[in-house]
């Protein structure tokens, strides 16, 4: 099943779609300059292509808040939104991990998206080289596309700031730190600079993802 149509599946918006192909792309150009121990290649990228498949349940759609996506603000959104919540509950990574098991990933797929969480980032820095690809790719995009690690964070912090994590300045920096030493392991085993990721390769990418194989079982 190719990624666009488990898209069209669950009813992701323009939006949410672009970001999981952004952060794929952003690991697909770690891949493909990965100097390091053996990794498996096509787990990581499809992790990313679905970490966030079940978004759209958490997104308030009633206007009182200032969205994320303005675009959703409407009947339709709010409908299917209704029925993801329904069938799936209200909490996004609950969500997500009940679709991967729905569309019958494998197991290293599912454990991969399943522990994706920049509040956990000082744990992750201590996991698989496999993990820290998929939480690094993730640390460098916000909604309007990739970015540094630093703005990242910060973006993450403006936005969460009222999450355990992110609730103050000692969180934040610890944060910050732990990131940095996965930027720092991950630059060890690839052969370019990680730090400055060329735009047109990311365009390249975009390109060819959104017909990404997804291998179920």
């Amino acid at each position: 099943m190719k990624i666009d149509e488990i898209y069209r599946r669950y009813h992701l918006p323009p939006g949410l779609q672009q970001h999981q192909l952004t952060v794929a792309a952003v690991g697909k150009y770690l891949i493909d300059y990965w100097q390091g121990p053996a990794i498996d290649e096509s787990a990581i990228v499809t992790a990313l292509l679905v970490h966030d498949l079940g978004n759209l349940v958490k997104f308030d759609l009633t206007g009182s808040t200032k969205a994320l996506d303005p675009t959703l603000l409407t009947n339709e959104w709010r409908e299917q939104q209704t029925q993801l919540r329904a069938k799936y509950g209200y909490h996004s990574h609950q969500a997500t991990l009940q679709m991967l098991q729905e569309l019958g990933l494998p197991e290293k797929v599912r454990q991969l998206a399943a522990k994706m969480n920049a509040a956990d980032v000082c744990q992750i820095a201590e996991d698989s080289l496999a993990q820290q690809i998929c939480e690094y790719a993730d640390l460098r995009v916000i909604p309007t596309g990739v970015t540094s690690l630093h703005d990242r964070l910060v973006d993450l912090r403006h936005r969460y700031s009222h999450h355990p994590g992110w609730d103050n300045e000692i969180n934040f920096q610890q944060n910050v730190t732990c990131a940095k030493q996965i930027e720092d392991r991950l630059q060890q085993h690839t052969s370019v600079d990680i730090t400055q990721i060329p735009p047109e390769k990311i365009q390249a990418l975009l390109v060819k993802l959104p017909q990404f194989a997804i291998q179920t079982n």
